[in-house]
């Protein structure tokens, strides 16, 4: 997915590989070492990392859905989350566990479950809201 800059060359809005979390051991750290935050739709794990940037892991088992509604659950969030990691003050790790619930949840709900669980401060410099899809 791409954009035109102010310059006129295509922009990327990407999600490289230095944004994610990939490794068992990442996601088993976070899930024992992190803050948890429940909601409805997701269970959070978060954690400061001393990095350059935020990562994101995703973990939406085959119980929320069929192939196509884990897929879109897990593009909403990685849109999210393109979102989130340029408003924040610190570099976070995340992982976000998509509930059974996540997957009759319409976009508007989705972005306000969210916001309520990464939105207040000390998360946040300013407020970014991802328009809907």
């Amino acid at each position: 997915m791409s954009s035109l800059s102010a310059t006129g060359k295509a922009k990327r809005f990407g999600f490289p590989k230095t944004a994610r979390l990939r490794k068992s051991r990442e996601f088993k750290q976070l899930s024992e070492q992190g803050k948890k935050i429940h909601s409805p739709l997701f269970l959070v794990f978060l954690q400061k990392n001393g990095l350059e940037g935020s990562r994101l892991g995703l973990t939406v088992s085959k119980k929320v859905g069929h192939a196509a509604t884990r897929n879109r659950i897990k593009r909403w969030l990685r849109e999210y989350f393109r979102h989130w990691q340029n408003s924040v003050v610190d570099h976070w790790d995340v992982v976000v566990i998509a509930r059974v619930k996540a997957c009759n949840a319409p976009h508007a709900e989705f972005i306000r479950v969210l916001d309520g669980i990464l939105g207040p401060k000390p998360f946040r410099r300013h407020t970014v809201v991802p328009k809907p899809i």
